[in-house]
């Protein structure tokens, strides 16, 4: 299993250069996804990076999103309440599932480059 971690900067490239050190030896490669012009530290040479040129409505992020067999495109939105990106899961994609409310479920997301 491989494991990475996305970061959305949204401009606060100072808190970047100092969360990146931390969250390197956690995990198998790190991807920021660079919302703002200014988001990113000088040296980001240990992450790959995507970078927007303009933030899309609601500060959301375009994804492919797989839970179990179904994969759909759809957006992340970011959460101020909890710090995190929370993903919309429709109707269709529960039903095909055969998820509820409150199942814990295995999916992957990737970042709409």
């Amino acid at each position: 299993m491989r494991v990475s971690a996305v970061v959305v900067s949204h401009g606060h490239a100072d808190d970047l250069r100092e969360a990146l050190p931390l969250l390197a030896p956690q995990v198998d490669e790190i991807v920021i996804v660079a919302n703002a012009p200014g988001s990113l530290p000088p040296d980001v040479a240990a992450a790959r990076v995507l970078e927007s040129p303009a933030p899309r409505g609601f500060g959301s992020i375009r994804v492919a999103a797989t839970i179990g067999r179904t994969r759909w495109n759809t957006s992340i939105f970011p959460d101020a309440k909890s710090g995190s990106y929370v993903l919309p899961v429709k109707k269709q994609v529960r039903q095909a599932e055969h998820a509820t409310a409150g199942d814990e479920v295995h999916g992957a997301i990737e970042v709409d480059v």
